[in-house]
């Protein structure tokens, strides 16, 4: 199959979450398998040792956006044996601090940049010649794609087989924008109504691509289910029902290459399931870094992008009654500057108990997840949620929600079933520190904890069995379109 796999994250360039290494590897794997892969990306603002990988194709065009037109500018690079890597560049909408946002929020021209990118892409496979059999599209960002296909770009030959899928990451993120910028997708108004991109008086790119795809994706089998619910379908839980047999779920995975302790040159010591020697190293070097006395007390992991939209109430309610279960707790992340402000205040107050940092890289992460003994995850649809699956890679023990990919992926440990990380089943402070709480008990029996540790590393999250299940969605996706 020719597949084109369409992201505005790719790593290690946008580091920015999940979709990022996605991007790299569900590609990698299906070039493995013999499929023709092509990737297309932003090629956001980079450091000079980056921006020297990438190869200016002189390759441009004009993209209409409403009544003005921008520049694509076309970059190439390949980050596997197989894939064809394509970056879309305009230095006024993509040379930025940040890929969506900054410390004071989301950009508030989102939604003609990524209508720029949706556009520009499909503009680029046109120049590019080469027919794709399934388009795969990833999030909001991408939302339009499928709707572009049935509508603008219905008529152009090379899409005249190409089918949709779409991959929902984060369905509370859904691109959710005034009525007023529907002028800047092209689209006619008759195409603004409920049934189509319309969502209460506004347009919602993601609702777009999950009407018109012809195949839908989740990210786990349990996410999929919950995201039928009221409680995790963001007002979208009636699309989806009404597309239900449209819908496949597939378990991502994470490189074992990239996510491992025994080769990460980034770590004080090294370490395996069979020597964890290394990892009380790893314990005391990331305290060292963050201004932590070197202590006896386990130390809890918050990883991710951290503001308003994010956790930030959250975790700031909470913080007092983690510190009173005897925790310390370590916060790497992207933050906003409420987030920042909140927890230097903390700091103040529990200076040898709460260290933080933003440099929210991948060594920096690796770093935190070999020397912590647990990582917190609270929320069903963070962007950094595969950091679970990383996690117990790294011998530490997930705190989860029992939501979404974590419920398909971590094995809930009880004194008589062994397992690889504790889950709370409600989305609040009593229900979490109950989980948390377990968590510290077991830690107190050395041989329980040991066993949780050594379970969580044998775990095999690799992306060939993904890739094979991707494979079938695609299959699906081709079967609908020429239903059409």
């Amino acid at each position: 199959m020719r597949i084109v796999f369409l992201t505005p994250e790719m790593w290690p360039f946008t580091p920015c979450g999940y979709l990022g290494e996605m991007a790299c590897d569900l590609p990698a794997a299906l070039a493995a398998q013999g499929h023709e892969l092509t990737v297309i990306s932003i090629k956001p603002r980079l450091s000079p040792p980056w921006e020297q990988v990438m190869l200016k194709t002189g390759l441009t065009f004009s993209v209409p956006v409403s009544w003005r037109n921008h520049q694509a500018e076309i970059y190439k690079y390949s980050p596997a044996s197989g894939i064809d890597g394509y970056f879309i560049y305009n230095q006024q909408l993509f040379d930025r601090d940040g890929l969506y946002g900054n410390a004071y929020g989301d950009y508030e021209d989102n939604s003609e940049r990524f209508i720029f990118f949706s556009r520009a892409a499909l503009e680029l496979l046109i120049s590019l010649g080469s027919p794709p059999d399934i388009i795969h599209a990833n999030n909001w960002t991408t939302g339009l794609v499928p709707l572009y296909l049935r509508s603008l770009y219905r008529d152009i030959p090379l899409f005249k087989d190409s089918a949709s899928l779409i991959t929902v990451h984060n369905l509370s993120n859904q691109g959710i924008f005034w009525h007023y910028d529907m002028p800047l997708t092209s689209l006619g108004w008759e195409y603004f109504n409920p049934d189509s991109i319309e969502f209460y008086g506004n347009i919602n790119l993601l609702k777009a691509g999950l009407v018109y795809a012809d195949m839908i994706s989740f990210p786990s089998p349990g996410y999929q289910r919950q995201a039928m619910t009221p409680e995790y379908g963001y007002g979208l839980e009636g699309v989806l029902r009404a597309r239900k047999d449209h819908i496949g779920a597939v378990l991502g995975g994470v490189n074992p290459g990239r996510w491992s302790p025994a080769n990460a040159a980034e770590l004080a010591a090294p370490y395996s399931r069979r020597d964890m020697e290394g990892k009380s190293a790893c314990a005391r070097d990331l305290r060292e870094r963050l201004g932590l006395p070197d202590s006896r007390r386990p130390l809890l992991a918050v990883i991710g992008r951290l503001g308003a939209k994010r956790g930030l109430e959250f975790l700031s309610e909470s913080l007092g009654d983690i510190f009173a279960l005897g925790l310390d707790v370590a916060v790497l992340g992207q933050m906003e500057h409420m987030a920042q402000a909140m927890l230097e205040d903390y700091q103040k107050f529990f200076p040898q108990r709460l260290g933080f940092s933003m440099d929210l890289t991948p060594p920096a992460v690796q770093r935190f997840l070999a020397g912590s003994d647990m990582l917190l995850v609270y929320s069903p649809v963070a962007g950094e949620q595969h950091l679970h699956m990383c996690a117990q890679l790294y011998g530490t023990a997930p705190v989860a929600l029992d939501a979404g990919v974590m419920t398909d992926s971590i094995v809930e440990h009880t004194p008589d079933h062994p397992g690889t990380g504790f889950l709370f089943a409600r989305p609040d402070k009593t229900s979490m520190l109950a989980a948390l709480a377990q968590a510290v008990a077991c830690r107190n029996i050395p041989e329980q904890w040991q066993g949780v540790m050594r379970r969580g590393m044998e775990q095999d999250f690799s992306w060939a069995e993904a890739a094979r299940n991707y494979e079938e969605l695609y299959r699906q996706a081709i079967i609908r379109h020429k239903e059409i």
